[in-house]
């Protein structure tokens, strides 16, 4: 058992890191940090720094801005807040925080 165990675990890391990864990779670049939404609606959803990693956190942040498609980004009145990217005392695995930026963007 463990020698089959073994194998489809060689296997599952060999299709992620020759497969998944790039083609992965490929839709994000494609994306250009900016997404339709909803008809009409896209988001910017550029990343604004390097990612942070440690060994049990992948933690980064995203501009975060809706706006009609095919024209240029409108920008708030309201500076967009410095916000965190994980609350230690919140055991969820996925956490995302929006702010009043985000929602201004929006109306």
């Amino acid at each position: 058992m463990g020698k089959v165990r073994d194998e489809i675990i060689s296997n599952v890391n060999k299709a992620l890191l020759t497969e998944v990864s790039p083609a992965l990779n490929t839709l994000i670049a494609s994306q250009k940090g900016e997404s339709e939404i909803w008809d009409g609606l896209s988001l910017d959803w550029s990343i604004v720094s390097a990612p942070q990693l440690s060994q049990t956190l992948l933690q980064l942040g995203i501009k975060g801005l809706f706006f009609p498609e095919g024209h240029d980004d409108i920008v708030p009145s309201v500076v967009a807040p410095v916000m965190p990217y994980h609350d230690s005392s919140n055991p969820s695995k996925v956490q995302a925080f929006v702010s009043g930026y985000l929602a201004d963007s929006l109306g």
